[in-house]
């Protein structure tokens, strides 16, 4: 088990150097700068959805999700090239709702890293925590929970408007 402080890290070759996720996070969009500078928009670890607004959506019915995931990686030296990245993201039973793959190439020389924008759609039948893993190169980085709540407040209303107008 990692100790509270362990960062999440992948060894490099030879046992050299650590690629590093330094940041994972869901958010709106992220604005990308001329200077490759990222800025990301309305951070959320919670998505509030009305059915009424999702076409009255039944029970047990996926609803669609979008999502952005911004995660950051970077290393010290005996990490440079090509590293597979996956997300796993699984539902509040830890059924399987998302699998997404990337590669990321770090380059030489110090202070280098990758970023990685994953805009994906899941869909959630039910409200609760979603989590999602991150792993490089096969080895967990961490799990991110999104929590995911499904309203159906207005639905009583609007079938009573309806009502009235067919009198």
């Amino acid at each position: 088990m990692q100790s509270p402080t362990a960062r999440p890290t992948v060894p490099g070759r030879k046992g050299q150097g650590e690629l590093r996720l330094t940041a994972a996070l869901f958010c709106e969009r992220i604005l990308q700068e001329k200077d490759e500078s990222l800025s990301a928009i309305r951070i959320a670890d919670r998505i509030t959805v009305d059915v009424v607004a999702q076409a009255d959506i039944p029970n047990g019915v996926a609803i669609p999700i979008p999502t952005v995931l911004l995660l950051v990686f970077r290393k010290e030296r005996g990490v440079e090239g090509r590293h597979h990245i996956t997300v796993n993201g699984e539902d509040p039973k830890g059924l399987s709702v998302f699998t997404g793959q990337a590669d990321v190439v770090i380059a030489e020389g110090e202070g280098k890293g990758a970023n990685l924008i994953l805009r994906f759609q899941f869909g959630a039948k039910v409200g609760g925590f979603y989590w999602f893993n991150v792993e490089a190169d096969g080895q967990q980085m961490t799990r991110i929970p999104l929590e995911v709540v499904i309203t159906r407040a207005g639905a009583s209303a609007l079938a009573r408007d309806d009502s009235r107008g067919q009198r």
